[in-house]
Parts: C-alpha cells; structure tokens; sequence
C-alpha cells in the first residue's frame, strides 16, 4: 500500500512538471518561418510535376512544408526538404502551386510566390514549327552573327541547335531570343547553316533555311616590294612621284611614302602616280614607297629616290607685279565677302569666276582700295567709287556697271582690262585718271555740275551703240583729256558724241561701219559746244555696211585740228564742221572732208586727197590755194600761228624704266644641263584645269608645252612672276609653246607673270591657228629665243592687248610671216596673215637682233606700241603693209642697225611718232620707209633719218619736234608738211610751217618754231 501511494506521488509530480514545461514552451515561439521563395515547376507530365523552392528560415527550425493548389491543401507534411515530385494529380488540368513552411510549434507561414502550369493530357508528340528567315551578319575569320524569326509550339520551345551542311554543330544554345554569336569558326571556310527548335517534350522541328557563308581569309601575306621610283617635275614646293605597282596575293589598297624613313604621306591610294606638295625648298628628300594591303599588310620599303628641291628665286618681280601677288587672296568659295575683304585687307585678288555678276550688290571702293581680278577676267558685282577717293585700282573685271559717284573730286584712279561694263558718272569730278585697255562704254555726264580733267583713257574698244559720252558744262570746265587708240567697231548707231568739253585730244584709232543698223541720223563722232578737239591718226570706213546714212563727222568746236585722218565714208550726207569752228587739218582722205554749213571760222587744210584718193600737195586756206607766204591777212596770221603754237602744256611724264628680272642669270645655259623634266607635269596642269596656274619655280621642259584654244576651250599659264616662275627649254630646238587650235575665227589663250627661257621660240602659232583676237596677256619675258612670238602663216592677230610684255636677247622678238590673200570668196577662208589693232602697253624689246618683223599681206592698222622701250636691238622692225604703225612716249636708244653698210633701224610703210624720244642710236638711218609722221617728238642722234634707197614716194610730216639729224630721203622726196620743229642742220625747214610738193620746200607762215608737244599733255 505504502508503495502505491509513494509512486502515485511520484507519478503525479513529474505529469504536473511536464505539464508546466509544455506550456511555457508554448507561449515562448509564436513567430512563424518566413514565406519559401523560387518555387520552380519543371518535368511536367500527365499526373505529376517536380517543385523546388528556396528553403524558409525560423526563429527555432523549420519542421515541414505544405504545398496548396490555388490555396487548398493537396499535400501536408512533406518534411523540411527543398524539392517534392507531386503525384496525383489530374491529366490536362490548370494548376496554381504555392508552398507554406511549418516550425515544431505549428506556426506556418505565408505563401510562396505562385508557379501555374497545366499537367500533360497526352503525350507531347508535335514537334515546333521551323525557324524561320535566318541571316548571318559581321563574318570575320573566326565569327559570325546569326538571327533568326522565332519557332512557335504547341506547348513550348526550350531550345535550339545549329547544323553545318547536316552535321549538328551546336547542340543546344538555349531559348533566349532570336540570336546568337557563333565561335571558333574555320577561317576562308564556306559554311552552309541551318537551325531546328527543341520543345519541352523533345520535339525537334525541321530545318529552318539555308545559310552560306564564307568566313575571312587571314592574310598574313605582304605585297611584293614597290619598284622603278622615280621623282620628276621637281619644283620648291612639290613633286611628282612614280613607281612600278606591287603585286599581293588578294589585293594592294593603298602607297605609304617616306622621306628618310620617317612616314612623309601616310595614304596615297591604289596609284602609282602621286603628286607630294608642301615640301621645303632647296631640300634634300630621300623618298622610299611601301605597298599597302586589304589586311593591313605592308611591303618593304622600295629602294630609294633622291632628288632637291628648287631654291627660292633671288630675283623680284617686276615692279607693278608685286603689288597683285601682295595683296590678299580671297577664294572663290568666300565671294559673299568681298565687301568686307576690301574694307578690312585694302588690296584683294581674285580667283578666276564669278563673284557676283548678277546678283544686284554693289561692291563700294575708296581711297588705296585695289581690287585685282583674275588675269582672265574675274566676273564682279557692280563696283562704285565714293567720292572723294583717289588711288583707287580696279584691274581685269568683267562687270555691268562701274560707277564715279558725284561729290568731291575723284582722283589719280586706275582701271585697267575692265570687260562690257559701263563705266558711268552723272555729276562725278574726274580728274587725272587713267582708264586702260576698256572694253566698255564710257558715259560721263557732267552736263549739271561735275568735270571731267586731266583724266587719260589708252585703249578704248567698243562694238556697242554709244561707245563715248561726254556731256561737260561751263560753270564747272573739263579740260586736259587725252584719248589714245580708239575702236569704235561696228557700233551700230551713234559712236561718239560729245559736248561742252573745253579740250580733248585723240590720238590714234579706228571706226568701222557705224550706225548699220541705220538706228540714228547723228553722226558717227558728233560734237557740240566745244573747244580745241584734236583728232589724230584715225582709220576705217564705212564701205561695206550698205544703207548707212550718216556721215563721219558732225562737229562744232572753237578750234579743231585733224592729223593724218585716213577714214572713208561711203554716205551721202558729208561731213560737217558746224559754223564758228576754226579747222587746222593736214593729211586727210577723201570721204569725210569737211565742209562749213555757215560763214565762220577759218580752214585751214594741207594735202587733202582727191575723190580716186590721190593726194594733193597743196595748202589751202578757206578754199583758196597757198604756194608760198602768202598769207597777209594780219588776223589769219595771228590765228593761224595761235592755232600752230597753241598753250604749251605739261607732257604726261614718261615711265620710269626698270630692269628687268632675270631669275636664271648669265649661267642659264649650262645649269638646264640634266635638269628633270617638268614638261608632262605642266600639260597635266593645262589639260585638267584648263589654265596651268603655277607655283614658284623653275620648270625645265624637253619638248613642247600646247595650249589649245577654240571657241569652247581657252586654255593657258599662269605663274607666279617674271622673277619667280621660269619655263625654260632644256634645249633650244623646239618652241617652248605651240598653239594648237580649231579653225575657229577668234580664239583666244590667257598667258601672264612668267618668264619663257630658251627653246628655239617662246611661243610659235602655226598656219592652222587662224584667228587670235581679244587676249590679254601681261607681265611675260622672253629670253634667249630666235623668236619670241611667231605667227606663222596664219590668217590673223587681230584686237589684242599686251602689257609689260618683253624681249630680251632675241633674234626677233616678234615675227609674223603671213602669207599672201589666195583670193577666197569669204575673206575669213583667205590666207590673209595681219595684225590689226592690237596694243602694247609698256612693253622693252632688249637687245634683239629684230624688235618686229611684222609683214603683212592684208592691209594691218592701229599697231600701238605705248610707252614701250626699244634699247640695244640691231633693227626696230619691219612694217610691211601696216598702216600707220603708232608709237606714244616710247624711248629708242642705243639701237645700231646692224652692221651692214646702210643699215637702218625702220623699213617698210611709215609710222607715227608722238613724244617719243631716239638718243644714242648709232644706225646709218633711222628709217628706210616711205616717210614717218612725228609729233612732240625728239630725234636727238645725229643720224640721217632717212636712207635713199627708198624706189617710191616719200611723205614726212613733222609736228612740234625736234631733229638734230638730216632728214635726208629717197629718190623722190615727193610730199610733207613741216609744223612748227627744228631742224638743226636743216634751218630752212625751221618755221611755222613748211609745205613740201614735189620734192620743193615752200614756206606758207613765217615764224621761228617753238617746239614742245601739244597731243600727249595734261593741262
């Protein structure tokens, strides 16, 4: 009994004890495990599927996992794992899987994140559809890139795989997207791709399309060694590398060069011609060439070319160059600030183009402005000159209008080749400026107020209506202007018209078939309200231009001189100098004698022609015939040698002469020995740039340069200077340049700043030429030919204008050999070999054997040689039929003739001498011509100025000058006329005025001559 009680005892103790335990564990863990995470359903099949999830953590221990299907329970206690393969379940049923973790103390927590999938009804036995539009990018030797359109499949595609020609080449790259980068490929191996889809059951699709590719070859092979280099047409600044082209077993890309070793070009491209610039000058390159592949691959270096580079000239440019290459040069490409150019540099040069010609701007220049355009004329906006300027230079421009604005005088400007533009002033104050070589309308009206004094135009052509006008008025005088050589051609209505100008002088010119359109009733050169108007030298006619209706002249001036006037007209209505006008004219043809429409005024005239154009010897005197001194009539006396003496004015001051640059100097000869040739580098130039424009530097050519020019085409060269860019002939056996051209009728070539060395010609125009008319060319020296320029037997050279262009040490500096008119019916088919009207301005001719051969077989008129220099040459030239051949302000001297007995310096027709000077020539005579015809001009030698050798008649007409020589003559000193000059060893010829007729001197007005020029003046 005591046994039981001391167990229950017992017993009940350790209950109760247990009890308390339980309970206090209890109440100690309430905190659930935290939610499974990852649940992944894979291996799906009919009633079964494999989860897996990421186990829960707990305060104390995760003891089990229960797994729910759309939250109801379908499997409790599955024990504390991480995986569970669910069996049971229903075939082709929608499930929604979610796991809850449990601890000892019965927590449990929430849900994991869901995983739905549908169970396997029947097997899966339908394999995806086939990838589609398969294409391969970005193939290197090793790579490429697939993609593709994506499988689609009953239940899923997992995966797919990558086939070469059938052979499984990638057994699996997964389903993540529609592309993939292939490695470790066989390189310049041709690969044929296809694709297949994996579903989750195993289902293989068919192949997708074919793919063909061929990876890249890797080229490790370098090109075979660039041979044969050779350098030519070596300048200061460039030259021209060739070479023999590598070969490579794909392909040679590209040429690096190398001066020295060190990389010089670093790509030339796939050629083997290649032109370096840039280079040092007077420099030693040593030039090596290394072929390039398509891999990157390079040869070694070819062998090597060694060559220097040409020295800076030491000579300066000729003087009037040096501000042109001075002056900055504003690209084509930047023409919408050529205002602004001017206004910020002072001086700009242009490009050949247009800058503007239509584009309604006005381009506005004041004082020191110079703009230069290019030597082939440069096209401008229109140009206007402020008032007040002075020193303003606008040179070789092509432009609608240039404009003296009115104000305060404008002064000492110059403009120079300027092309169709009208150069206009209403009001404008004009004074000594210079206007040369204009090919456009010149249209001053001053009529209200403004001037026009002092200013001198050389060279004015025009073959428009209204070539001249020049409207002055009292108040304000214009005086003082000097007009030399001008051509009024074919204007087609009014030429000249001109009123209220105090004094004007022409000197030299020609008019041809004026008003043929019969567009006015005015005269051809009409003037109104004048003073003294002097007209000299002046030729053409109206012959072939049927139905013209107006005469030569329509004049009224207070005094009006006409010298050796040569132009017919062919009108009904004669010339007329209105009532008033006092007329002194010597030498003149018929068809536009004047006759006064009223009493008035006195008329003097000696040796006027017949209708038949004979001459006549004698003077008359308001109609009435005078031998000898016979004038008595103290007031005609008076007038008469008022009108002979005249004001004696300012003569314009002669040019300063400069010596010529000589670049290659007295060694030339023997230091062209084995230069390169540079011949093929220049013809490059011209051929595709049309003219050649060319650096500093010597160029040495073996064979001849060719300039063709046609009525598309004109093409030519252009340096840098006469002291810095030099053609020279390697030998002198070919022309340094021929003119190759179509037998066009007018055709020109651009030629300027250069020197042309050597060659047996410096520029040769052979028979095929035909026509050269309206070139400008300027600032060339020729040297050391046997001719300089050579027209040979071609048919013309007609209207062109050439400055500064010069000859030294030539055999003839000038030649034209033409043949004789073969008598075609269209005159332009004849062989007619002339040169008409073509001016020079400030030309030398140094030491020639021959200055110019100039022989023509249609009659040539209006040569002009202005302010040029003839020194040291042996013959001046041979004027065979020219009319008339002019020479202004030109020097002569130290000129010998040659040394043969009567040598001379002139033969052939007469030519005219206006304030020109001969001194220190040394010729047995001057002039083995038919005569000369002198004004203002000083014979100083005391040479005889006449050979007798002369078989036909001689005319002399003498104004104003002096001779210290004897005038001497031919056999037949027939005809002359002897104004107001002395004769220092011929006294009886020294008065006022001195009639020749039939080789007999008679003196019509007394008086002891006070020569000094009165044409080329200023006042």
């Amino acid at each position: 009994m005591r046994f039981i009680i001391l167990f229950l005892l017992f017993s009940t103790a350790a209950v109760s004890q247990n009890y308390h335990y339980s309970l206090d564990q209890q109440e100690a863990d309430v905190i659930a495990p935290t939610a499974p995470t990852n649940v992944v359903v894979s291996n799906i099949a009919i009633s079964a599927v494999d989860i897996t999830w990421t186990a829960s953590t707990d305060n104390v221990a995760v003891t089990n996992y229960n797994i729910y299907n759309n939250n109801t329970l379908i499997k409790a206690s599955i024990g504390n794992v991480t995986s569970f393969t669910l069996t049971g379940l229903a075939p082709s049923n929608n499930y929604n899987i979610t796991v809850r973790a449990l601890d000892a103390a019965g927590n449990i927590s929430s849900n994991s994140n869901a995983q739905s999938f549908s169970t396997i009804g029947t097997p899966d036995t339908t394999p995806p559809s086939n990838p589609t539009g398969l294409i391969v990018s970005n193939i290197t030797e090793t790579t490429a890139d697939l993609s593709w359109t994506a499988s689609t499949d009953n239940i899923g595609v997992v995966d797919y795989q990558v086939y070469n020609n059938g052979i499984l080449l990638i057994p699996s790259i997964g389903n993540n997207g529609t592309s993939v980068n292939l490695t470790g490929l066989t390189p310049d191996t041709n690969h044929s791709l296809t694709l297949r889809a994996i579903d989750v059951a195993g289902n293989i699709s068919e192949d997708s399309n074919t793919i063909n590719f061929t990876t890249l070859f890797v080229d490790t092979v370098a090109p075979s060694i660039p041979t044969n280099l050779v350098a030519s047409d070596i300048t200061q600044s460039s030259a021209t590398l060739t070479w023999t082209a590598s070969t490579d077993n794909v392909a040679v890309t590209d040429y690096k060069i190398y001066n020295n070793g060190v990389l010089l070009v670093e790509s030339t491209g796939n050629v083997t011609t290649y032109s370096i610039t840039g280079l040092n000058a007077n420099t030693v390159y040593s030039l090596t060439v290394s072929a390039i592949d398509d891999a990157g691959n390079k040869s070694e270096v070819s062998t090597t070319t060694e060559f220097t580079t040409l020295a800076v000239l030491l000579a300066e440019n000729m003087r009037e160059e040096i501000p042109y290459f001075k002056a900055y040069l504003l690209p084509l490409a930047e023409k919408a600030n050529l205002q602004n150019a001017l206004d910020t540099y002072g001086a700009v040069r242009l490009e050949k183009g247009d800058y503007g010609f239509n584009n309604k701007t006005v381009i506005t220049m004041s004082s020191n402005q110079k703009l230069y355009g290019h030597p082939s004329l440069t096209q401008t906006p229109k140009i206007a000159i402020t008032s007040g300027s002075s020193n303003v230079e606008i040179q070789c421009i092509w432009n609608e209008e240039i404009e003296f604005l009115s104000g305060a005088p404008i002064k000492n400007c110059l403009l120079k080749s300027i092309k169709w533009s009208n150069i206009v002033t209403t009001g404008g104050m004009l004074e000594d400026n210079l206007f040369i070589d204009v090919k456009s309308s010149i249209l001053f009206d001053m009529s209200r107020s403004g001037y026009y004094r002092n200013n001198r135009v050389y060279r004015h052509q025009v073959h428009i209506p209204l070539a001249l006008k020049i409207l002055g008025n009292s108040a304000t005088p214009s005086y003082g202007n000097v007009h030399v050589w001008s051509n009024w051609l074919t204007p087609r209505a009014e030429g000249v018209i001109l009123d209220n100008i105090e004094s004007i002088t022409f000197l030299g010119g020609d008019s041809e078939g004026w008003n043929g359109s019969n567009l006015t009733t005015k005269a051809m050169f009409t003037a109104t309200n004048m003073g003294t108007l002097k007209i000299t030298d002046l030729g053409g006619g109206n012959g072939y231009c049927p139905g013209c209706e107006t005469p030569a002249w329509d004049i009224q001036a207070e005094n009006l001189y006409f010298y050796n006037k040569y132009i017919s007209n062919v009108s009904p209505y004669k010339s007329v100098a209105r009532a008033g006008t006092n007329v002194f004219s010597v030498k003149t043809l018929s068809g536009t004698e004047l006759y006064d429409v009223e009493t008035g005024g006195i008329h003097f005239k000696a040796h006027p022609s017949n209708s038949d154009g004979s001459q006549y010897n004698s003077v008359y005197l308001n109609g009435v015939e005078q031998t000898a001194v016979t004038i008595t009539d103290p007031t005609l006396q008076e007038k008469l040698t008022s009108m002979i003496l005249g004001p004696q004015y300012t003569p314009i001051e002669r040019y300063n002469w400069e010596t010529l640059p000589d670049p290659l100097g007295t060694n030339w000869e023997s230091e062209r020995i084995g230069k390169p040739d540079s011949k093929q580098y220049i013809q490059n130039l011209i051929d595709t740039n049309t003219i050649a424009e060319l650096p500093e530097g010597v160029y040495y050519i073996g064979s001849s340069l060719t300039l063709k020019a046609n009525e598309f085409i004109n093409q030519g060269i252009i340096g840098s200077g006469t002291g810095k860019t030099v053609i020279c002939g390697i030998t002198d056996d070919f022309p340094l340049i021929t003119i190759n051209s179509d037998p066009n009728l007018q055709m020109s070539i651009h030629l300027a700043h250069l020197t042309l060395q050597g060659g047996s010609k410096g520029i040769y125009f052979p028979k095929e030429t035909r026509l050269i008319a309206y070139n400008i060319w300027k600032y060339i020296i020729f040297r050391n030919q046997s001719i300089g320029i050579h027209f040979h037997e071609m048919f013309g050279f007609d209207n062109n204008y050439l400055e500064y262009v010069n000859f030294v040490n030539c055999g003839t500096a000038i030649f034209n050999d033409g043949l004789e008119n073969t008598g075609q019916d269209n005159w332009y088919e004849s062989e007619l070999g002339y040169m008409d009207k073509t001016f020079y301005y400030r030309c030398q001719f140094i030491n020639c054997d021959n200055a110019l051969e100039l022989q023509s077989y249609r009659a040539s008129g209006g040569n002009t040689w202005m302010e040029c220099k003839f020194d040291g040459n042996k013959k001046i030239g041979d004027f065979s039929g020219n009319n008339y051949p002019i020479f202004v302000n030109s020097d002569f001297t130290n000129n010998t003739g040659g040394n043969l007995t009567g040598s001379f310096l002139f033969e052939g027709e007469p030519g005219v001498f206006c304030n020109s000077n001969f001194s220190g020539n040394s010729s047995n005579y001057i002039f083995n011509t038919k005569g000369f015809i002198s004004y203002g001009s000083n014979f100083l030698d005391t040479v005889t100025l006449c050979s007798p050798d002369v078989h036909w008649d001689q005319s002399f007409y003498v104004f104003n000058s002096t001779l210290n020589g004897l005038l001497g003559g031919g056999r037949r000193w027939n005809q002359g006329c002897f104004v107001n000059s002395n004769f220092a060893l011929q006294p009886e010829l020294s008065k006022l005025f001195v009639n020749i007729s039939d080789s007999v001197n008679k003196t019509i007005i007394d008086g002891t001559p006070n020569p000094y020029p009165q044409l080329f003046v200023k006042h």
